[in-house]
């Protein structure tokens, strides 16, 4: 099936978006990718994605640290906090938490991980 000319236009955003880095795009930055105003970016994706930008990317780098935790080989959680795009590892545990329903130890531990501080 074709996209339609709004995925179309939101995919250079959505690339951006998926890039897992320490610097997440504001989404001023993202919306000049489109062509849009902020607000009106905002709006759209909301539309088309049922999530915020924010939402998005903190789901897109949730899901990140997801499949880093359940690899095998033994990634500290500092690493997985740095390469899934969080400030530290609070951050990431708090929210990986709030979204997931436990932290990253467990979730690592129900993968079949050990558990490396």
């Amino acid at each position: 099936a074709a996209l339609s000319a709004d995925w179309v236009r939101f995919l250079p955003a959505l690339q951006r978006m998926r890039e897992v880095g320490e610097r997440a795009p504001a989404v001023a930055e993202l919306a000049a990718l489109t062509g849009l105003t902020r607000g009106h970016f905002t709006a759209r994706f909301h539309a088309l994605t049922g999530m915020t930008p924010v939402r998005w990317l903190l789901a897109t780098r949730i899901g990140h640290a997801k499949a880093l935790l359940a690899q095998p080989g033994a990634s500290r959680l500092e690493e997985v906090t740095r390469e899934a795009g969080f400030h530290d590892a609070f951050h990431l545990s708090k929210q990986f938490k709030r979204h997931v329903g436990v932290s990253p130890k467990d979730y690592r531990k129900a993968a079949g991980r050990p558990v490396l501080p």
